[in-house]
């Protein structure tokens, strides 16, 4: 016995022949043609079996075709709701974080340099460097009362 790949290459009596265009010929072609070759009722009970699986693949194609578009679905809807929750807390920080300026004395939100910054020293008497955050802090003060007054004068 040959192999089954020269089984395949095997030309049948010409090129007419319709086992050599069997891969070209439709389902219903190949079924005329084993028609001849077999007992009707042989044939009959092979045609209602390969009818039968074609129909069931058919259903179990558009079945896959139906989850395969809801997961895509799926997966849109997965993919927004991330980018909502992202935002959302992006939105949050972002509020913590101007609470969190307004909580140490600073309601406009700008950055307040305090790297020098000290009450005093353990008996009660301010340093030289408390001069230096004191000035820090007017600084910002001032900044604040003339960010209100142009405020002001741009509402008029």
């Amino acid at each position: 016995m040959g192999s089954r790949n020269e089984r395949r290459s095997t030309s049948f009596s010409g090129p007419v022949d319709w086992r050599n265009r069997r891969n070209l010929m439709s389902i219903s072609e190949l079924f005329s043609k084993l028609k001849d070759a077999f007992k009707k009722s042989d044939f009959s009970l092979v045609e209602e079996t390969l009818i039968a699986r074609e129909e069931m693949l058919k259903e179990e194609i558009e079945k896959m075709k139906r989850e395969s578009e809801l997961s895509a679905e799926r997966m849109k809807f997965e993919k927004l709701e991330r980018v909502t929750l992202e935002f959302k807390l992006e939105k949050i920080q972002e509020e913590m974080k101007q609470k969190a300026l307004m909580k140490n004395g600073n309601d406009r939100g700008h950055v307040v340099p305090v790297k020098n910054r000290r009450v005093a020293d353990g008996n009660g008497v301010a340093s030289s460097a408390d001069a230096v955050a004191g000035e820090n802090v007017g600084v910002l003060v001032k900044d604040n009362k003339r960010v209100d007054e142009q405020s002001k004068k741009d509402r008029l």
